[in-house]
């Protein structure tokens, strides 16, 4: 029977371990992150570490118990859908939008797109399409495409300087964005990067 280790490496700045010292962390790439902890001290710790699971597991409770927590929404003009949503579009949610080809899925989000640019001049879209024969040799490529009618839009530069700070994975799969000394050297930090480092970083910038 396997024993646990008495010590781990853990990352300082997101959470990584590792069963040895590393002078870069392999998850984000931090430099001099990752220390040496007690096995204990280390899962104490990743309870509290802003990248870990907050959520607290609790026992069966009936339904009359529990307690709805009411957002602001966001109307999107389009009062079929806003009673569908519960009222509108809560900030920061996903919404999935699923049936059968034809039903009018892409129809609706056409509407909702022209009346978001009637409501809100300002609002920034961008949309990215699922294409099977880019499904097993382009990562994420419904992301990049909506990534890539951002910087081409008006506010362009401010998206491109968003994934500079914030999401540099994605920014380097844009090469034309960035001199090639700035490329050089963002291929180098990034060596390494993992798809869950790029998923990471594009969700913390959602959620920011």
């Amino acid at each position: 029977m396997s024993k646990f280790p008495k010590t781990v490496f853990a990352c300082q700045e997101c959470g990584a371990q590792s069963p040895k010292w590393l002078g870069r962390c392999a998850e984000c790439g931090a430099w001099n992150s990752v220390v040496e902890e007690h096995a204990s001290e280390h899962d104490a710790a990743a309870r509290s570490h802003r990248y870990a699971g907050s959520l607290t597991p609790v026992g069966a409770q009936l339904y009359a118990d529990v307690e709805i927590a009411q957002h602001a929404r966001l109307s999107t003009s389009i009062d079929e859908f806003d009673r569908v949503l519960g009222g509108g579009v809560v900030p920061g949610s996903l919404i999935l939008l699923g049936g059968e080809p034809g039903i009018g899925k892409t129809a609706l989000v056409d509407a909702f797109e022209r009346q978001a640019a009637v409501e809100a001049p300002g609002l920034l879209l961008a949309r990215g399409q699922c294409l099977e024969s880019y499904g097993g040799r382009e990562a994420y490529y419904p992301m990049l495409e909506a990534l890539g009618q951002l910087w081409r839009g008006p506010g362009g530069e401010s998206a491109v300087q968003t994934l500079a700070t914030h999401a540099p994975t994605w920014l380097v799969q844009f090469p034309a964005l960035v001199t090639r000394e700035h490329r050089d050297t963002l291929q180098r930090e990034l060596q390494g990067a993992t798809r869950e480092r790029m998923l990471r970083e594009i969700e913390m910038r959602f959620e920011g």
